[in-house]
């Protein structure tokens, strides 16, 4: 088993290329971590690190350093999944999502499952698991995107993007257009609620290529002030008026 600060990143310092934890998967084939906890994000450099064919340098306590071929697969278990900071190609494809949708609760809960399915059904599983590394070896994974797996990591990857239910939440169409919102307005707001949710923004370019992808209508370059979304309106999540950045913009344009 591994610490969860293996690949999340929730605390201030990240783990180290000399960790002793890295050095700890020198010739595994698996490795676990187990219980994730809520508000934790994915270390998406030691991830992208660790999940590679590349060669891997670690050092475990009072040891030299020491450059080794990765033989593991790291296994992340729990009920609140990390959330993803980046959702780019390199870091999606090192990521593969299965749900457990099934829960044994009250009258339908099994005590000692484990015992059982050993003593009951091990040899039924280990014919299982032959004939899905078989099947693997003959042709791979295949185009596993169109399955559930595919699926489900598509799913995950908008679960960790907030930024879709802010505009959601905080951006009404259809107005004159006289009314507009500037892009740096609508990200101060959006930090601000990110802020308030205990949450962490996505970058500055994700957010401004999310308004110009989704409200294309609306978006608008003309605008002497910068660009801005036109016939919206926004409410400011948190901000009272003298918070608002579009506020401070008319008292510097009246003075």
């Amino acid at each position: 088993m591994s610490p969860a600060k293996l690949v999340v990143s929730s605390w201030r310092q990240q783990e180290s290329v000399n960790s002793p934890h890295v050095a700890d998967l020198i010739g595994k084939r698996l490795s676990w971590v187990e219980e994730i906890s809520r508000g934790h994000y994915w270390d998406d450099a030691a991830l992208k690190r660790l999940v590679s064919d590349d060669l891997l340098t670690a050092s475990a306590k009072f040891k030299a350093p020491v450059t080794f071929t990765p033989t593991h697969k790291i296994w992340v278990i729990g009920n609140v999944p990390p959330v993803l900071k980046i959702t780019d190609t390199a870091m999606l494809r090192r990521l593969m999502m299965i749900d457990m949708g099934h829960s044994f609760l009250g009258e339908s809960r099994v005590r000692d499952y484990a015992r059982l399915l050993w003593e009951e059904e091990s040899e039924e599983i280990l014919t299982w698991m032959v004939a899905g590394a078989v099947a693997w070896y003959a042709r791979g994974l295949g185009d596993w995107n169109k399955t559930r797996l595919g699926k489900n990591l598509k799913n995950y990857s908008a679960y960790s993007n907030n930024v879709p239910t802010f505009c959601d939440k905080a951006l009404s169409l259809g107005k004159p257009m006289s009314e507009g919102v500037l892009f740096p307005h609508a990200l101060a707001a959006y930090k601000r609620w990110c802020r308030d949710q205990g949450d962490r923004p996505q970058q500055m370019k994700d957010f401004y290529a999310h308004l110009r992808k989704h409200y294309a209508p609306y978006v608008s370059d003309t605008d002497k002030r910068g660009n801005m979304l036109k016939g919206v309106t926004m409410d400011f999540p948190g901000m009272s008026n003298a918070e608002r950045p579009d506020k401070h913009m008319e008292s510097k344009r009246e003075e």
